[in-house]
């Protein structure tokens, strides 16, 4: 590329978001800001012992499959910036694009086997190591050996989970593809509602938590405590009454099972097992629906769902049969896709944050406890280099650098960062099955809308909406949303399922058709617009808004 390209495609920097490059080579890559795991700024050891396995496991992934793809990270002011590799030239020989198409198509076929049979064996013999060993009674010495293993293991998990993405994601996206070609004037919202309906660890806890509200309002003393006070002061309250202890115990049971996730994929977040205010929280959010059967509004989208795929099949005898069996094996991989893409994240995703961040938080209390840090969680502001040599430290130079971070932290966590960084490539990317898979996931970027009262964004889950728009950046904040409420954050994750029982519709900045936002929100029925861009900038909270699930439109009704 030429120096007169480089500068033309140069992106700005704004004077508020310096950047110093690693090497001077970064500045000549386009580096977009990770917004589906992490939208708030990252700590070091965050950085390093959860961002970073991430794309580990993906270039392990990348290998195994022969995709000529390699993906970097960088850690610019707190944020998390991702950026892929040009591919190499021995890549255009046995790992051709074909190859690769090849080997995913295999994968698709035999993915939901490997994963009952070989993948999540090996995930569930990983926490086993996790849950057995004893952080307590370990010398710091003992647990800093501990933690050199754990991101070897951290590094497999993810591997793993991107074993398991890339075919998983393909399939969907193939599936929804041929779907659009077989049946003229469908809609990829049409083509996903023949998906949804199948019960995961991700509906299945949002139901437990559903039982337990259920519980609650049957229990009148249960029931003031939680209607008149509030979820911090719940557990100690319902304690003292006989009639609290068996929702209590239900309670209990339920963050063991379910408790191990917390607000993002950041390890200073607590979790619900160890703080669980958010899940009380959601129980309080329920309650105000004392009339409503979550269950029977599942079962009946399921039972919608078995008979759209009858029509579906009704539909296909009109096609000729290696169309019809073709159609048909993607329909049965974008089937176990769908399921796998809800079922893995719990097994993995905060499952290893959840492991990972007990591990560092014990570190901390050690290094506490000696005078070396002020406070436990401090460490998070450490690096790996810095902890694994902490044993002999100078406390002054930690503290010192503690609060330096601390204070990039802060500063730049009150600023925007700019969505992308480094140079604009010259060309397009390839139009390719893989790489439009990773757009579905992701959210391709979408041109602006020419009105000011008007946001364009991917249509997540089909439906129309019109309801007050409630901006939450926190599930501290979720108690906010009453029954009606738009939720409009940044993404949603894992732990923030429970908020679908509650809202009306859903608007976010980051994600595609694929993500786990619009995943979810078509399992509730709940229109959906992902990937704007800017929602939680341009709409204001409390303003009435429109939600089209199917157009992918967002309009602000009042200002």
């Amino acid at each position: 590329m030429s120096e007169e390209v480089v500068q033309a495609n140069l992106l700005p920097t704004p004077p508020e978001f310096p950047v110093r490059w690693e090497t001077p080579t970064d500045e000549l890559l386009l580096w977009m800001q990770e917004r589906v795991h992490f939208p708030m700024p990252s700590t070091p050891l965050e950085f390093l012992l959860v961002a970073q396995p991430i794309y580990i496991g993906l270039n392990r992934a990348s290998k195994r499959y022969g995709v000529p793809l390699q993906g970097d990270i960088r850690h610019i002011n707190t944020y998390v910036y991702e950026g892929y590799l040009p591919p190499e030239e021995e890549s255009e020989g046995p790992d051709s694009e074909e190859t690769s198409l090849q080997k995913l198509s295999a994968a698709m076929a035999e993915m939901g086997v490997r994963w009952r049979q070989e993948w999540l064996p090996e995930i569930q013999g990983h926490l086993s190591f996790w849950e057995s060993f004893d952080l307590r009674d370990a010398s710091m010495a003992a647990l800093l050996v501990h933690l050199d293993k754990t991101q070897q293991r951290l590094y497999r998990m993810w591997e793993i989970h991107n074993l398991l993405w890339y075919p998983m994601y393909l399939a969907m996206s193939l599936y929804d593809e041929m779907y659009l070609e077989l049946f003229e004037g469908a809609t990829l919202a049409e083509a996903y509602q023949r998906l949804v309906g199948v019960e995961t660890r991700t509906t299945a806890g949002n139901q437990a938590l559903w039982a337990l509200s259920r519980q609650a309002l049957a229990l009148p003393a249960v029931c003031r405590v939680l209607v008149e006070h509030a979820a911090g002061n719940v557990l100690a309250l319902l304690g003292e009454l006989a009639d609290g202890q068996p929702f209590l115990a239900g309670l209990n049971e339920f963050l063991q099972e379910y408790g191990r996730r917390s607000e993002g994929f950041r390890l200073r977040d607590v979790s619900w097992l160890e703080d669980p205010t958010p899940a009380i929280k959601i129980i309080q959010g329920y309650m105000a629906h004392p009339d409503r059967d979550l269950a029977a509004e599942t079962q009946k989208i399921a039972v919608r769902r078995a008979e759209q795929v009858v029509e579906l099949r009704q539909r296909l005898q009109n096609y000729p049969q290696g169309v019809v069996e073709q159609f048909e094996k993607l329909f049965a991989a974008a089937q176990e896709g769908y399921f796998l893409s809800e079922e893995h994240t719990y097994w993995i995703d905060f499952q290893t944050v959840y492991q990972t961040r007990q591990i560092v938080l014990e570190c901390g209390r050690r290094l506490a406890a000696a005078g070396i840090l002020e406070t436990s969680e401090d460490v998070f502001f450490l690096t790996l280099e810095e902890l694994q040599g902490s044993a002999g430290a100078d406390s002054g130079r930690y503290r010192q650098h503690v609060q330096e971070r601390r204070a990039l932290d802060s500063h730049f966590g009150a600023i925007m960062p700019p969505p992308m960084l480094g140079t604009l490539p010259t060309e397009p990317p390839p139009d390719d099955p893989i790489l439009r898979s990773f757009g579905k996931f992701l959210g391709d970027p979408l041109p602006l809308s020419e009105r000011a009262d008007e946001l364009r964004g991917h249509a997540g889950s089909p439906g129309l909406v019109q309801g007050k728009a409630k901006v939450i950046l926190t599930l501290a904040e979720a108690d906010r949303l009453v029954p009606g409420d738009i939720l409009v954050t940044e993404t949603t994750i894992l732990p923030w399922t429970p908020l679908f029982a509650s809202i009306s519709g859903l608007v976010t900045n980051a994600g595609g058709i694929l993500c786990h936002s619009a995943i979810v929100a078509r399992e509730y029925g709940i229109p959906a617009v992902v990937g704007t861009g800017m929602a939680t900038q341009a709409i204001q909270d409390g303003q009435l808004i429109e939600v089209d699930g199917t157009r992918g439109l967002v309009r602000i009704l009042s200002q």
